[in-house]
């Protein structure tokens, strides 16, 4: 199947109308042209959004069996993976139009945009100007991401120089997942084998795992620290195709590269070296050993005075840097000590960026729609929904006649019968207890929010979600804490038609109970609408302005399986008291 060329794609992207959902984008121009980064399968072009935040556009250059299928698979699993290595997208079918041979839509990756250097120029202009620092702090940050990369359950499959980025900061991103392995493509052949100077020369096609990335990190991690030692060796044997080794360099143990690295005496160069080599006599594309060689702290004692006191300077560097990141602690550890003690059961949820809606395509409802990414900040919240004897000891000192439980029970099973106006008046009562700074000023149905306030509060509806996905751990379960819903919801299948104490299913990732699915729905504080997310701010969302009803979460007791999702969404009149509708309290102190 033939697919245009970059000219082709070039002409496309610069017409809005040629783009089916993602008409607010347009190039960015360098020489009059689209600025295109171009690869064996595939061209990127970065594009401005009409928010003025920039984004890539992956267009597909070269025809590979079951793409689609590779690509979705693939951004499901990274997108439960929060790590600045990795560099989210999305597969959009049938996006772009192009006046080609074939003339027809075609598909695309939507991404995030990454500033910076592929590590292969970063490293010719480190290695050119002899800065040895520069190269050495490469080398750490590298062996550093190849630890974590180690410990996934996916593989890259095409690392090399080009496709890891170093960003303005020095930090590393990974990029180009066309090859990648995630387990749900178990069973598939590779889509293609990478770049021989940096894989296993046993490596086929049918070779598709979490270890085909070993011997690449072992490769890249030598030369980097071969030239963190001794950056003229840039000169002599790499290039830009190549930080150092050459296919054959590693086939022979008479090499010249392999000498002159073995001569620098190095115990994780020559760790590394032994590694890859006698992975190629065994035939193996697995490196036991790697991660802990990754892991050596090693003083490499330099032979002559001058590089002696030109290591002494490095290291002074570093200290002063550590000694920096000293104060910046201690400053955060007076913060913290500042703080208000937190109670037992309030759980605290450190902020982050997620994709919110309906991430696994369920397709059950239009409210959930689009799936769209929210950043959120720290917080806390409580790991249970608040309880009867909780609610009943507000109810005595404020004179309020306790709520109904029906017959259910009371003391530690979560209240029931409370408005959206009743747990806003319950937050206010518990800052006031606890010597904070009420969140909400009541005035009849009037309800307006201080949002730098320290007190208690009901969490956005992005704020639930983020919390309810796991937060920072999360590892992408459907319902709250588990893809069986049984494990951590009390719901129609299993509740008995009544509410249960609080605490008796297992936690989610974040500890927190009945979260979000199942027992009680729980009041949020947004405004329901249901094509808010069309419209949605990318950081710390609040819901609308304005509305008839507040947002409800997490299903109930009565519940099938598809209301208890966590992507689910739910609204109700505030002033409504149903004996489904229960909450659980936020702050930020």
């Amino acid at each position: 199947m033939p697919l245009p060329l970059l000219t082709e794609y070039s002409r496309a992207v610069q017409n809005k109308k040629m783009f089916n959902t993602q008409k607010e984008l347009t190039p960015v121009i360098r020489n009059d042209e689209p600025y295109i980064a171009a690869g064996a399968f595939g061209c990127v072009f970065k594009m401005r959004h009409s928010r003025g935040s920039h984004h890539a556009i992956k267009c597909f250059t070269k025809y590979v069996p079951h793409k689609q299928t590779r690509m979705e698979a693939i951004a499901r699993r990274l997108q439960h993976v929060q790590s600045p290595y990795i560099v989210h997208y999305r597969y959009l079918p049938q996006e772009l139009w192009v006046n080609s041979a074939e003339t027809t839509w075609y598909d695309v990756l939507l991404m995030e945009w990454v500033e910076g250097k592929t590590l292969g120029e970063a490293v010719r202009e480190h290695a050119t100007a002899g800065n040895r620092a520069a190269l050495q702090q490469l080398a750490a940050n590298f062996m550093e991401m190849g630890q974590w990369l180690l410990a996934q359950d996916f593989a890259h499959g095409d690392l090399k120089h080009d496709n890891i980025l170093v960003r303005p900061d020095g930090s590393l991103a990974l990029i180009d997942y066309d090859g990648m392995y995630v387990p749900a493509l178990q069973g598939y052949a590779a889509e293609n084998k990478g770049v021989e100077e940096y894989q296993h020369p046993m490596r086929t096609l049918q070779n598709f795992n979490a270890q085909i990335d070993d011997y690449s990190i072992a490769v890249i991690a030598a030369a980097l620290l071969a030239l963190a030692e001794q950056p003229d060796l840039y000169t002599q044997y790499g290039n830009a195709d190549r930080l150092l080794f050459s296919r054959t360099d590693l086939l022979t143990t008479t090499a010249p590269l392999l000498q002159t690295l073995r001569q620098l005496n190095h115990p994780t160069i020559n760790q590394l070296l032994t590694l890859l080599q006698e992975s190629i006599v065994a035939q193996t594309l697995q490196l036991p050993g790697l991660a802990q060689a990754l892991q050596t702290p090693t003083l490499h004692l330099p032979p002559t005075i001058a590089e002696t006191q030109n290591l002494i300077a490095t290291k002074e560097q570093e200290l002063i840097v550590i000694q920096q990141q000293i104060v910046r602690l201690n400053t955060h550890l007076q913060t913290l000590q500042q703080r208000p003690t937190m109670p037992a059961h309030m759980k605290f949820i450190k902020g982050g960026t997620f994709d919110m809606g309906d991430v696994f395509g369920d397709n059950h409802y239009d409210a959930e729609k689009p799936v769209h990414r929210v950043t959120v900040g720290d917080f806390y919240m409580s790991a249970y929904c608040v309880t009867f004897e909780e609610y009943d000891e507000f109810c005595v000192a404020t004179g309020r006649r306790k709520l109904d439980d029906k017959g259910w029970g009371r003391g530690n099973r979560p209240v029931i019968y409370v408005s959206w106006y009743d747990a806003v008046e319950y937050c206010n009562r518990l800052s006031r207890q606890q010597g904070l700074t009420p969140v909400y000023t009541i005035n009849g149905n009037n309800v307006t929010p201080n949002w730098d306030a320290n007190g208690y509060r009901l969490p956005t509806e992005a704020e639930w979600e983020y919390a309810a996905r796991g937060g920072n751990k999360t590892k992408g379960f459907k319902y709250g804490g588990s893809n069986s819903i049984a494990d951590v919801a009390w719901f129609g299948e299993n509740s008995g038609w009544e509410i249960h104490p609080v605490g008796q299913k297992s936690p989610n990732e974040l500890g927190l109970y009945d979260m979000m699915s199942g027992n009680v729905w729980e009041w949020c504080w947004d405004w329901f609408d249901d094509k808010y997310y069309k419209a949605s701010p990318a950081v710390n969302p609040r819901g609308p302005a304005s509305g008839s009803s507040r947002v409800l979460r997490g299903g109930s007791w009565y519940n099938g399986a598809v209301g208890c999702r966590v992507s689910y969404r739910n609204g109700s009149t505030p002033t409504n008291r149903n004996n489904s509708y229960g909450f659980r309290v936020a702050l930020v102190p």
